[in-house]
């Protein structure tokens, strides 16, 4: 984990779904950090934004913008079709770092149980990464779960997107100032 991060949490609304972990080997854990490092790279690309910045790009740029209007369109669409069939959970409050994860949600996990989490990112995906760690702590109907360690690539960009939801989130608050 980067010290410079370590620190930072992306607080928004997710939808997650928990279930307890039989004891996952190797070979298990190895397709999951390659599909949750598959997906994440998918999840950071959907939001990817490029500025243009030079005269000469104005025409190129204008023309993008009109693309990626279409492709978000077209996204949009096709998300909304996938999402009724992918059964995907309700989004709930979500606090999310590169070490922990915590939600509100009945039924609740007892302490020091080993969850498997799946983590829908972005509302125009509906396919989750899957997180696994230890029940650390439950303040009412708030479970606080220690997150396993992820592999580098994967914690490269799960601090990507966290990140750029905090980024987010900071600027939300200054418009409503």
């Amino acid at each position: 984990m980067s010290d410079s991060l370590s620190g930072v949490t992306c607080e928004t609304h997710m939808a997650l779904r928990w279930e307890r972990a039989e004891g996952e080997g190797d070979a298990a854990f190895a397709s999951m950090a390659a599909l949750n490092e598959d997906r994440l790279r998918i999840i950071n690309g959907i939001d990817e934004y490029q500025a243009e910045s030079e005269e000469d790009m104005l025409e190129i740029a204008v023309q993008l913008q009109r693309l990626e209007f279409k492709v978000n369109l077209a996204l949009d669409m096709l998300s909304e079709l996938l999402l009724g069939r992918a059964n995907v959970p309700q989004p709930m409050p979500v606090s999310l770092s590169l070490s922990r994860l915590s939600w509100q949600g009945n039924p609740l996990p007892g302490v020091g149980e080993l969850l498997r989490v799946e983590v829908y990112l972005h509302r125009r995906y509906p396919f989750p990464i899957v997180l696994t760690g230890r029940v650390e702590k439950l303040i009412g109907d708030q479970v606080e779960l220690l997150l396993d360690p992820q592999p580098e690539s994967v914690r490269i960009l799960l601090e990507k997107f966290i990140f750029r939801c905090h980024r987010r989130q900071i600027a939300r608050l200054r418009q409503k100032i």
